[in-house]
């Protein structure tokens, strides 16, 4: 008897226990007048992400949609988030008061990710200022018109892969755009011309794909929860760190062989010159510029061309700016392409419509009061930009699911806030790669609308899916385009002939 009603207290207590955590979790935001989705005990608001039903930036999105607030309170596991909705708001935490918010959204990295600590991405303060700095002028607009012509290359190296093919020939375009990028990347980022069509690459070995146990060791990494150090999460996969490990000796190797085929702008260049980097200093950087900017610029290429083999009138209209802009030998120079406006336009209509990066997380450093509002920012509270949700919102973006290279024209960018479309954030902290990706597509798809008709097939069934990891969309489903090639002799005459 005496033991039943020892195990009746502790339940007891355990239930009183746990009321008064759910109590001061949801009151964590009421007393601060911040409008919240009341969270699940333990789980907050993100339940439906450990057990992999959605992605973090689905459920911020339908809250975002859901809760009418410049700003919304969420919890992620047991810690309070803010997601920002006012463009204005976005302005002042990413740029005007940036001293604030200048630190990424990841706590105790280097206790339990050597390898990612050594990362960009995941440096806070002094520390971080000091290594970008190193390789920031690689990607300067002066760096990247040196690469132009070595990409340049590759991209016609694309173009005679493709026609190596039958005519009006089906293609998977995820494949083809890979290959492309990691010829790209490679003349960037480690200065070399390598081989990459028909080949197999070690960095199409890595999988994206998350299980289980992966998705809640991710969901951690993004948490001051203790249970980091029982999990011990990695960033990168010790198996994709191994690809990687073996990647970069290959092309260290290939270097010292081929010093004529060596591009002397690059950032293993720069890497190597600083003399603080250690080899594990510079194969992780090394790793974290070539698998974020492999799968992101890959992926917007894949889509950008896929929307124009649905929209042919969109296609023909660009098709003919691109011929009035190549020269008689059949090059297009770095300042045309870029000073190219239905293709600027169609670029960012696409890095609208699939957004990069869905969200851009900050922690704040030391407490911050909102301007005009009566709200302060904690220190350690993370702050959510969701990209995706501002980029869907037809407030800003009227039939957002439309794909419309309008949008971009100067008159309707002067009529909507400027940060309402963030591909590549903002700030200081800034995509560092914005230029080079730009770069990158815009080559890869003048090359291709230039020498083919493309449209989809009847199989083409391309699902564009929100990554379990959140940084970047998948591309997946039947991702076959035909390329129909068009007869030299019968493009318009250009004013350069």
């Amino acid at each position: 008897m005496l033991g039943l009603i020892f195990i009746i207290l502790i339940l007891l207590c355990l239930l009183i226990c746990v009321r008064i955590v759910e109590k001061s979790g949801t009151n964590y935001w009421r007393d601060r007048n911040v409008v919240f989705k009341k969270p699940l005990l333990f789980f907050g608001n993100i339940i439906d992400v450990i057990l992999l039903r959605k992605s973090f930036n689905s459920v911020v999105k339908e809250l975002y949609f859901e809760l009418c607030a410049p700003y919304f309170g969420i919890w992620y596991l047991g810690d309070p988030q803010l997601v920002i909705k006012s463009p204005d708001l976005i302005k002042d935490i990413l740029v005007k008061d940036f001293d604030y918010f200048q630190n990424r959204h990841v706590s105790h990295i280097e206790d339990i990710d050597k390898f990612t600590a050594r990362m960009l991405a995941f440096m806070d303060g002094s520390r971080w200022k000091q290594k970008r700095a190193t390789v920031t002028p690689v990607f300067s607009s002066n760096k990247l018109k040196c690469c132009h012509v070595h990409i340049r290359e590759i991209a016609k190296t694309m173009i005679c892969h493709i026609n190596t093919t039958k005519l009006n020939v089906q293609m998977d375009l995820k494949k083809l755009c890979k290959e492309y990028t990691i010829g790209a990347l490679s003349v960037i980022i480690f200065g070399l011309n390598i081989s990459c069509f028909n080949t197999q690459s070690p960095i199409l070995k890595i999988n994206p794909c998350l299980s289980l146990l992966d998705s809640i060791q991710f969901t951690l990494y993004f948490s001051k929860s203790y249970l980091l150090k029982v999990f011990i999460p990695k960033y990168i996969k010790c198996s994709a760190k191994q690809i990687m490990i073996e990647f970069v000796s290959d092309i260290l190797n290939k270097k010292r062989k081929l010093l004529s085929n060596n591009i002397g702008f690059n950032v293993l260049n720069s890497l190597i010159d600083d003399e603080d980097n250690n080899l594990d200093d510079v194969i992780s950087r090394l790793s974290e510029f070539f698998i974020a900017s492999y799968h992101s610029t890959s992926s917007s290429i894949s889509l950008a061309l896929y929307e124009l083999a649905l929209n042919k009138n969109i296609q023909s209209k660009l098709r003919q700016e691109i011929n009035e802009n190549f020269d008689k030998y059949d090059d297009i120079s770095y300042n045309e392409l870029i000073f190219m406006e239905y293709l600027d336009k169609i670029i960012h209509e696409t890095l609208r419509k699939y957004p990069i990066m869905s969200i851009i997380g900050r922690t704040c450093v030391r407490s911050y009061k909102m301007p005009n509002c009566a709200l302060t920012i904690e220190e350690g509270v993370r702050v959510l930009i969701p990209l995706s949700a501002l980029h869907h919102d037809p407030k800003y973006f009227p039939e957002p699911n439309l794909f419309d290279p309008e949008r971009f024209s100067k008159e309707n960018i002067r009529e909507r806030p400027a940060y309402c479309y963030l591909p590549f954030g903002a700030g200081p902290r800034q995509c560092l790669g914005e230029k080079m990706a730009l770069l990158i597509m815009k080559l890869a798809v003048v090359y291709i609308i230039r020498n083919y008709e493309i449209d989809v097939c009847e199989d083409t069934n391309i699902k564009v899916e929100a990554s379990l990891m959140d940084f970047v969309l998948d591309v997946n489903g039947n991702t076959s385009i035909r390329f129909k090639a068009i007869d030299s002799s019968t493009r318009e005459a250009t004013p350069h002939q």
